[in-house]
């Protein structure tokens, strides 16, 4: 049995290094995507799989056939009473349940879970574990969020990387991740330092279609449940203060650079243009309580549509 094992993880690695080499990706990035695929997988099919909604990073990975950007981490959305306890014992059980065997060995002496984003009125808890392929050492996070509304989740088969056994779970809908996002970029204002939000927004504007209602009524939940007012004027994050703020320009190079991201994007100041120009609309319908009837093709611009 041993030997079995050893013969599958070594064939799922070498496998996987000849993926990352074909790709031109980081072996250790793949591996810890893989994992993050696997883990996702093993919760899937656990009895705690009606109790999570995938959210985040990861879910570039399904909506597009290539990563707009690298990402390390999972995000998930908590439903029901969420409390450290209950996710350890949630984790260490997705660690030890019998699946088909993909190679991987999920350490549940591992899994530690903190507290996280404390001045967050609806917290968060993060989940830190760790996975072996062979001889390699994966580290895994995972942050779970709890409170949020999600506007139409709908159940995805997440992509594999190997012929493995997909994933089947509930995911956020884009229009609802573009609204928590526009949210950050309001709510934190000139300290925020999560570039990862405009280029996601942006990215997905340009690739996807979205209907005006869809976005308005997402705004209006996230906006609503974080006890925060749609703004009236233009956000701060898309005035010239922010744009050509040094420090914000600092760190937009940096997450370029760090996020290995697979669309180059224009100017920093260019991609808060367009990224106004999609959300706008959406916000002020959100904040009137409005109907908006209009649409938006992949890459825009918005079409509004006549009785």
């Amino acid at each position: 049995m041993k030997q079995h094992l050893s013969n599958v993880a070594a064939s799922v690695r070498q496998r996987l290094l000849s993926l990352s080499q074909k790709r031109g990706e980081e072996f250790q990035s793949l591996l810890v995507r893989y994992a993050n695929e696997r883990l996702i997988y093993r919760l899937a099919v656990s009895a705690h799989a009606d109790d999570f909604i995938l959210k985040g990073a990861m879910l570039l990975y399904a909506w597009s056939p290539y990563p707009f950007r690298a990402t390390q981490d999972v995000d998930l959305l908590g439903r029901g009473e969420i409390t450290a306890g209950r996710l350890a014992d949630v984790f260490r059980g997705l660690c030890t349940m019998k699946v088909a065997d993909d190679g991987l060995i999920f350490q549940s002496d591992s899994v530690r879970v903190s507290l996280i984003r404390q001045e967050d009125e609806y917290g968060g808890l993060r989940v830190k574990l760790q996975a072996r392929l062979t001889a390699a050492r994966i580290e895994l996070q995972v942050d779970v969020g709890v409170g949020d509304a999600v506007t139409r989740p709908s159940l995805i088969d997440y992509p594999t990387l190997l012929d493995f056994p997909a994933p089947r779970l509930r995911a956020y809908s884009r229009e609802t991740s573009v609204a928590e996002k526009f949210h950050a970029m309001v709510d934190h204002g000139l300290e925020n330092s999560r570039m990862k939000d405009f280029f996601d927004v942006w990215a997905l504007s340009r690739e996807f279609a979205f209907e005006g209602a869809a976005l308005a009524s997402a705004i209006a939940s996230t906006f609503d449940r974080r006890s925060t007012a749609v703004p009236e004027t233009m956000p701060l994050a898309f005035t010239p203060q922010f744009a050509e703020d040094p420090t914000k320009l600092k760190q937009w190079k940096a997450f370029l650079v760090r996020s290995r991201v697979a669309m180059e994007p224009p100017a920093f100041r260019v991609v808060l243009a367009l990224v106004a120009e999609f959300l706008q609309p959406g916000w002020d319908a959100a904040r009137t309580r409005s109907q908006l009837r209009s649409s938006w093709p992949a890459g825009g611009p918005w079409t509004y549509l006549t009785r």
